[in-house]
């Protein structure tokens, strides 16, 4: 009589315990179908410049980008804002003076560094056509910045910059796809998700006065180049997203 009462009390609260589960199962399927309103980028970009932009700066640039949106869920589309900081090149020289003896007695530093910085919004169609897999189509307009920077710091504690900043307009067209990594999920309601997301992106740039720098002349200078061209960009992304 006692064994049939466990077994009777055991069955009940496995069947309770197995009721609980699916509950909670279905109200994560749930969640997990929820549009989800904001998005949060980082990513590793490459970016190539082209035609004579390309001829002038002699080099692709890597970098990274900041990106966050609003999607306006269950409508496929996000509009959201993009900031890509890419370097093409710098150097830091160290200037020596030294005694007879071989000592160095003073030492002024020269650094400098070639940055270009676009910033754009974009228009993203994403439709859910599967559950892990989120392929997208974005248009994007905006500007670019140029900057040229030259840093100098003397032993006597002199500083002293220079620098050469412009801007131009860009528009272009990217195509990427997102891929879910990972649901978080916190019952009664929270839910996001954390996806890798491959971008390519191509930007036609309006005709720009822009300035690098070369290198460091042997007397502490900075030598600036100054070229003309448009400023056509390719760039290539790889990243996370996190969406809430």
């Amino acid at each position: 009589m006692k064994k049939m009462l466990i077994f009777l009390i055991a069955g009940l609260a496995l069947a309770s315990f197995s009721a609980t589960a699916q509950t909670e199962q279905q109200e994560i399927e749930a969640l997990k179908r929820k549009p989800l309103k904001g998005m949060f980028g980082l990513s590793f970009t490459n970016s190539v410049p082209q035609k004579e932009f390309y001829d002038n700066l002699k080099r692709s640039g890597q970098g990274f980008s900041l990106y966050g949106g609003y999607n306006f869920a269950p409508v496929p589309i996000t509009l959201g804002l993009q900031t890509d900081f890419l370097f093409y090149g710098g150097d830091e020289r160290i200037f020596r003076y030294k005694n007879q003896g071989d000592w160095t007695y003073l030492r002024d530093t020269v650094s400098y560094q070639n940055m270009i910085i676009p910033v754009t919004v974009f228009m993203q169609i994403r439709p859910n056509v599967a559950e892990y897999f989120f392929p997208y189509f974005e248009a994007f307009a905006g500007f670019t910045l140029f900057n040229a920077n030259s840093d100098f710091k003397s032993a006597f504690g002199i500083e002293d910059s220079k620098n050469e900043l412009s801007a131009g307009w860009n528009a272009g067209l990217g195509v990427g796809t997102m891929i879910k990594l990972v649901d978080f999920v916190t019952l009664p309601s929270y839910y996001s998700r954390l996806l890798l997301d491959i971008k390519a992106r191509y930007a036609k740039g309006t005709t720009v006065d822009y300035y690098m720098v070369k290198q460091i002349n042997s007397d502490t200078s900075p030598e600036f180049s100054r070229s003309k061209s448009k400023t056509d960009i390719a760039t290539f992304q790889i990243g996370l997203v996190f969406e809430f």
